[in-house]
């Protein structure tokens, strides 16, 4: 009997050991399942840029949808320094710039760069426009550095038509690069027409025979073809030289269109998921992908210093 009843007992143990086993497997399977579910789920992420980088910005989000996880992208339109700010504070997770750093701005990177990784986006080709009516359609660099320097006030006096040259600049950003390509950061003739925005200039070039009017591509109202009433004017190295539009992403790649705003990206560091994951995403793409991403031809190769000039890009 003492035999029998061991054997029992163990035989009704059995089935209960097992059991608890199965049951125990289960759990950690769906632990394993709801952490692949977590992986899965959008992740949200704060985007800013300046209002006349907005079209740049939904281009962003747009790459950053197409992620695998996809994110779930916020975006706002705030000034500069603000966003920066909110940046520092872990308040937002990715600033887009246009354009060469300010002297307060260099100041502020510093303070920033613990918080913040800086990346190289792509080359927002600047174009030149002017009213249909201008035969001429030309210009090289030592002709736009004396135009910006106010020596030049009309287009016979660098190889054009009989009329007035009227210039006009939007944006502190395309004004601070326009210094910076040509002028050694010296500050542009007073000659120069400073506008409130892209829309001001273009009506304005539109309404000024022989105008000249400094516009990226990416404020043209329609970026797929030139404003009405305007056309596009080539720029060249040299009097030598054919020049290439502002619209050619392989002359600016190869740097033979040399005017553009340099596109950067300041990225949130932290050990939360949207800052790791928004870091692996980014940092692991070539430049030539996200300037993709964002619309824009690649980086000039030939030009590293001055795409580099003031911003302390990150590797990557």
């Amino acid at each position: 009997m003492r035999v029998r009843f061991t054997l029992v007992s163990l035989t009704a143990l059995l089935p209960l050991a097992f059991g608890c086993g199965r049951g125990h497997e289960t759990a950690r399977q769906r632990a394993q399942r709801a952490r692949e579910q977590d992986q899965k789920k959008p992740i949200p992420v704060r985007v800013a840029a300046q209002a006349q980088n907005q079209r740049l910005r939904l281009r962003l989000e747009r790459f950053l949808v197409e992620q695998h996880p996809p994110f779930h992208p916020t975006g706002l339109n705030l000034p500069l320094p603000e966003a920066l700010a909110r940046l520092a504070a872990a308040k937002l997770d990715l600033v887009l710039v246009t354009g060469q750093p300010s002297p307060a701005l260099r100041r502020a990177l510093e303070r920033l760069r613990p918080r913040a990784r800086v990346l190289a986006g792509g080359a927002e080709p600047i174009a030149l426009l002017t009213q249909v009516t201008n035969r001429s359609g030309r210009l090289d660099e030592a002709a736009l550095t004396r135009i910006l320097q106010g020596h030049v006030t009309r287009w016979k006096d660098v190889q054009g038509d009989a009329l007035p040259l009227v210039a006009y600049v939007a944006h502190a950003d395309i004004a601070r690069q326009l210094r910076h390509r040509f002028l050694h950061d010296r500050p542009l003739s007073p000659v120069i027409r400073r506008v409130a925005d892209v829309a001001t200039a273009l009506e304005s070039a539109r309404r000024t025979p022989g105008s000249l009017a400094f516009v990226p591509l990416s404020r043209w109202p329609t970026p797929s073809r030139s404003p009405k009433g305007l056309k596009l004017v080539a720029l060249a190295k040299d009097r030598g030289d054919v020049g290439a539009m502002a619209t050619d992403g392989q002359a600016i790649a190869q740097g033979r269109y040399r005017l553009w705003l340099p596109v950067v990206l300041f990225v949130r560091r932290g050990r939360d998921r949207p800052a790791k994951q928004l870091d692996h995403v980014l940092s692991g793409l070539k430049h030539t992908g996200l300037a993709a991403a964002l619309g824009l031809p690649e980086r000039p190769g030939p030009f590293p210093a001055a795409w580099l000039h003031g911003w302390r890009l990150d590797a990557r």
